[in-house]
């Protein structure tokens, strides 16, 4: 009896070991987990517009690929590239951007840091420093088949080659969507930008953008996308009537 108890006893030992040890050993070790995810955008326009300031950025047609890397942390860098089609000197740019971001239930928190290079025919090679805080608040869970978001914008801009040499921006905007199956999303996106300081003819200029848009998820990794901006106003005059943008790419998660 007493050989048979403590068998019985070291089999129940095992087992409870083996129970207790088996969630440890489905999470992956400290060491595999990725130091950051990335995500690669690659985005086609018709005309590249800076909606933000009711601008053009180039005439002809413009590929803009951007690299977002974020740590778990929630520091992250991200580097932007616009490249026209046919012009490869009016309107290139380059942004390269860092900054936190953090997700506290459904308030989002946003502060981070840019550089701008971008050429301007005439003008030659100009640069910007940038400063911008945003806060999002998200009505419905990641899971629910409607998306509405609100959030508002801080935005200060530094140029070293213009006089005089500061922008400053409020800007709120709402996005709202639906889920028409779990992989496919449509909706529609308004944003409005108000100018206290810029150092363009229009420095208190309102800028107003609809973005209706549409997106699938191919997979966990890939994503495809069409959208279309549609704004009114402008930084360099009052911009009467609306310039269209047509966009369409892709991102993939890595």
């Amino acid at each position: 009896m007493r050989r048979s108890f403590i068998a019985t006893a070291l089999t129940a030992a095992l087992s409870f070991t083996a129970i207790s040890a088996a969630p440890a050993a489905a999470e992956a070790p400290r060491s595999e987990r990725p130091f950051a995810e990335c995500t690669l955008t690659m985005q086609f326009n018709s005309r590249p517009l800076f909606t933000n300031a009711g601008i053009y950025a180039s005439r002809p047609a413009a590929m803009t690929p951007d690299l977002y890397c974020q740590h778990g942390s929630g520091f992250y860098a991200d580097i932007w590239n616009l490249t026209p089609f046919g012009s490869f000197g009016d309107g290139g740019e380059v942004d390269v951007r860092g900054g936190w971001q953090k997700q506290f239930g459904r308030v989002g928190v946003d502060v981070s840091a840019a550089w701008y290079n971008f050429r301007v025919d005439g003008l030659g090679v100009l640069n910007i420093a940038n400063g911008r805080a945003k806060i999002s608040y998200d009505f419905f869970d990641p899971k629910d088949l409607v998306v509405l978001q609100v959030y508002g914008i801080a935005d200060y801009q530094h140029s070293f080659d213009f006089t005089p040499s500061t922008a400053f921006a409020l800007a709120g905007g709402a996005y709202a969507g639906y889920k028409v199956t779990p992989a496919f999303e449509a909706g529609l996106g308004a944003e409005v930008w108000r100018y206290t300081a810029h150092w363009t003819p229009n420095p208190h200029a309102t800028v107003f953008t609809v973005v209706p848009q549409v997106k699938y998820a191919w997979n966990s990794h890939l994503t495809l996308f069409a959208k279309a901006a549609l704004t009114t106003g402008s930084v360099l005059d009052h911009g009467r009537g609306w310039k269209p943008s047509y966009m369409a790419g892709f991102s993939y998660r890595f």
